[in-house]
């Protein structure tokens, strides 16, 4: 049997100019895989609310449609934290009886948000992460993030940024001795480092690109949902 694995990250589902039409048809696909890991930023949370996220248009339905993948024995669906959807935000509204996790593995890679490289959000949660429950909204008043440096024409610091998290990743990928799958930067990309036997893939967004990342029958690839 093949196995089909999807990766997506940084939907940002609560975030108007979202593409939804993107995120409909990647979760109605999604149904013939074998896994699919959601690394992060899913969810819009520190600019918006689950009230909102799970009533009104056109968050409903997505939102919908991954309760309804979250249900299904197969694909395994795995659900990991990012910076704009924190574990104990996240724990309050996923759909069902999910539960989110920091991280996670895929054969010989680390599964994470990519967050964790990214000095300027690390050291703010360890100020404000036993508050996210109870002040949804202080983080993202606060702080910004690479995706907010592009949107705001930033282009280089957003270049010079999320530069420095790739070369975090690449660190601690050399240093583990495994790949690195992540997000955060909204940028998809891929490279092998075949003397050092790591590789690091970045799972895009669904505001820009609205690609998901694709390993299938022992390769890997992009989807398009445009």
């Amino acid at each position: 049997m093949l196995v089909k694995v999807w990766f997506f990250s940084d939907w940002h589902l609560g975030f108007p100019k979202a593409n939804y039409s993107a995120m409909a048809r990647a979760l109605d696909e999604a149904r013939a895989c074998t896994y699919v890991y959601f690394v992060g930023d899913i969810f819009e949370l520190l600019w918006n609310d689950w009230p909102t996220i799970t009533t009104q248009a056109p968050y409903k339905q997505i939102y919908d449609k991954i309760a309804f993948l979250l249900g299904l024995r197969v694909p395994k669906t795995i659900f990991i934290a990012g910076n704009h959807d924190p574990k104990p935000l996240l724990d309050l509204g996923l759909p069902g009886v999910a539960e989110a996790v920091q991280e996670a593995r895929f054969n010989n890679h680390l599964v994470t948000h990519g967050h964790r490289f990214d000095y300027t959000i690390t050291s703010l949660d360890k100020v404000l992460g036993r508050f996210y429950k109870y002040l949804p909204g202080l983080r993202g008043r606060v702080w910004g993030s690479p995706w907010q440096e592009k949107l705001k024409g930033e282009r280089e610091k957003w270049n010079t940024h999320q530069a420095f998290i790739a070369q975090k990743a690449q660190e601690w990928a050399g240093k583990n001795k495994a790949g690195v799958i992540y997000g955060h930067t909204h940028l998809p990309f891929q490279q092998e480092f075949p003397t050092l036997g790591i590789s690091l893939r970045n799972c895009s967004d669904m505001v820009d690109s609205c690609l998901g990342l694709e390993f299938y029958n022992g390769g890997w690839s992009w989807v398009d949902f445009k």
